[in-house]
């Protein structure tokens, strides 16, 4: 696969991860924003998929990861709620 690309996707994945972390922050931390628990809620989904993508950056190479991290992985994936 193309460097670029995964360089790409690396950068969107930490990005996503600290801008979203950001927000959270703001929101928390801020006594005039006042968010409902279902927008915090909405949230949670994010930050995981973000750490479940983090956790593969190391086996980004031609040769891949084990099998057993791949199907931890998708476990991992697919048990998160969507919206």
């Amino acid at each position: 696969m193309n460097s670029g690309v995964v360089i790409g996707f690396d950068a969107i994945v930490i990005f996503s991860l600290f801008f979203g972390l950001l927000v959270l922050c703001t929101a928390i931390l801020s006594p005039r924003v006042h968010r409902s628990p279902f927008w915090y809620g909405l949230l949670v989904p994010f930050f995981v998929y973000d750490i479940i993508f983090m956790l593969g950056m190391g086996y980004q190479n031609e040769v891949g990861p084990p099998m057993e991290f791949c199907a931890f992985q998708a476990i991992l994936l697919y048990s998160v709620p969507g919206w």
